[in-house]
């Protein structure tokens, strides 16, 4: 087996990332010698679908420059004003990279009401494919220990969804199993052993609310993290007397595309007028879309 050289000059003892900084030192390089018309091309062809799909973001200071970031949604900020909102962002908290091979997927449903108000209903479902004889969770691909004496993967969940929603039923999340989280918990669920590590944050800086979760993923579990509340008012009126629902759906930076499914239901009685993107299916006042998130997206109905 061959290992990359690491030198007394390199940053990190770790080969990997020794190899990346020879890399990123000879790409440097390459761009400061000179590129020819058709290499230039090529290269901010790349650079734009990297922003576009959030793996790579971008700083300046000049005032008037970061203005033009945060218009095309290149900057990395939750946007202030939507209608409804939906930013699922989760967190490795283990010391490895297994996150890669955790399976998900995203299904929100709405609700809609004649008085712009709607009710939604969140799941994200996580499965985890590893399994081990012992204690220590391996990747079965490297060998690589993933849990030093864990039950599997331990992640953190935010959910940031539009201001002032009301959880529709008290929602009860377990302290995972290896945790030293306890110390945080009220004392009587420290007591009763059933700490709720659910947490909710008004974000007014964002204008948004922020649900946080700690959780765990067992070696050949799956497990649905479930949310359902009342959203405020999302439907805007048109002048042509018509009604518009929007979703922002945004993409978590540096993550693989995500596959989602979205429905909405139309109040009853309602008449479809049209919509983008086109979705899977309609059958009554129910549309239904499945999307890959590989850039944030957005969705819009209006009906009469």
């Amino acid at each position: 087996e061959k290992v990359y050289p690491v030198r007394p000059d390199h940053v990190s003892r770790l080969p990997n990332r020794a190899f990346v900084q020879d890399l990123s030192d000879a790409l440097l390089q390459r761009f400061q010698s000179g590129l020819t018309r058709s290499e230039r091309r090529a290269v901010f062809a790349v650079l734009l679908q990297a922003l576009k799909d959030k793996s790579l973001q971008m700083y300046l200071f000049d005032t008037e420059s970061r203005t033009l970031l945060r218009s095309l949604g290149w900057d990395g900020a939750i946007p202030l004003a939507t209608q409804d909102y939906l930013y699922v962002n989760e967190s490795n908290i283990i010391a490895c990279k297994c996150s890669q091979q955790i399976e998900r997927s995203v299904r929100y449903q709405v609700r809609l009401n004649r008085d712009g108000r709607g009710e939604a209903e969140l799941q994200v479902s996580y499965y985890n494919p590893f399994q081990t004889t012992g204690t220590e969770l391996y990747d079965q691909g490297t060998g690589v220990g993933m849990a030093r004496g864990g039950l599997g993967y331990y992640g953190y969940l935010k959910v940031y969804t539009p201001a002032q929603i009301t959880l529709l039923e008290p929602l009860y999340v377990p302290l995972p199993e290896g945790a030293l989280y306890a110390s945080k918990a009220p004392l009587d669920q420290v007591l009763n052993n059933r700490p709720n590590v659910l947490v909710i944050s008004p974000r007014n800086d964002l204008h948004k609310t922020e649900l946080g979760v700690f959780f765990l993923i067992k070696q050949k579990e799956q497990r649905t993290l479930h949310f359902q509340y009342d959203l405020p008012k999302v439907l805007k009126e048109t002048e042509r007397g018509t009604h518009v629902y929007g979703l922002y759906i945004e993409k978590q930076p540096g993550v693989p595309a995500l596959n989602m499914e979205v429905e909405v239901d139309l109040p009853s009685g309602s008449k479809l007028v049209g919509t983008r993107p086109a979705p899977e299916t309609v059958s009554d006042n129910r549309l239904t879309y499945r999307l890959r998130l590989d850039q944030s997206k957005v969705i819009r109905v209006e009906f009469r």
